[in-house]
């Protein structure tokens, strides 16, 4: 809102005082004016800064991303969907960073530091944050680490898994255990969710895709997720004089 601010003095003397005074502190600092400029994607959408992602971001979180690939772009026609991935974010109390939990094709499920999982997956052109509301975050806490620590220790018996996407396992109907051969980014979510008692038992995990998690999902024991906000990364703002 822009507003004019009218000011009264007692005398011509005054006046030049006071219009001297406030060109001194325009002329001081008048260098320290910075304009804002973020890339055209930013634009017309809900987005937070990265800053206030890392002072967000607990347990339990989740991300979703756009893939710069063709087979990802593909996923998302096949979903009609904007994202093709997604991870989950543990926080440590011991830890400043947040923690990305997600699987890769080449090595399976990953644990990543926020600030190497920006360096190391340059691939994401987007990436959207939603936050698990409604829910005891000690609960979750517990919870989504010991499915981490029973994860930690498959990995470290089988240390590369990968995870085939067929149809055999798309048609499952009943829910399989917490551990399978290989997991697909979506379906390790699931397990999770399902091991806090967020989502149903009866349904397969393999038979949640990232395009799940993106809309609008029913949570159980009244728990829910924000609407997607997009972040905007630090890289992608420059700041002009």
């Amino acid at each position: 809102m822009n507003k004019v601010i009218f000011l009264r003095f007692n005398d011509e003397i005054e006046g030049k005082l006071w219009f001297q005074c406030l060109k001194m502190i325009e002329d001081k600092f008048k260098n320290f004016y910075q304009k804002l400029v973020i890339k055209d994607m930013y634009f017309g959408t809900n987005f937070v800064t990265q800053n206030e992602f890392l002072d967000w971001a607990e347990t339990g979180d989740i991300l979703l991303f756009e893939t710069d690939h063709y087979l990802a772009k593909l996923q998302r026609v096949f979903t009609s969907s904007n994202f093709d991935h997604v991870g989950l974010i543990i926080r440590k109390q011991e830890h400043k960073e947040i923690i990305i939990v997600d699987v890769k094709n080449n090595i399976g499920v990953d644990f990543e530091f926020w600030s190497f999982f920006l360096k190391q997956n340059t691939q994401f052109k987007k990436i959207c944050y939603r936050k698990l509301l409604n829910i005891d975050r000690g609960y979750i806490n517990q919870r989504i680490q010991e499915f981490i620590d029973v994860l930690y220790n498959i990995i470290k018996k089988v240390y590369e898994q990968e995870f085939q996407l067929n149809i055999m396992k798309l048609l499952q109907q009943q829910s399989d255990g917490l551990i399978n051969k290989g997991y697909f980014c979506s379906e390790l979510i699931a397990k999770a969710y399902k091991y806090c008692q967020l989502l149903p038992q009866k349904k397969a995990s393999s038979q949640y895709w990232p395009v799940t998690f993106s809309k609008q999902l029913k949570l159980q024991n009244k728990a829910e997720l924000s609407q997607p906000m997009m972040i905007l990364l630090d890289n992608d703002i420059n700041y002009q004089l």
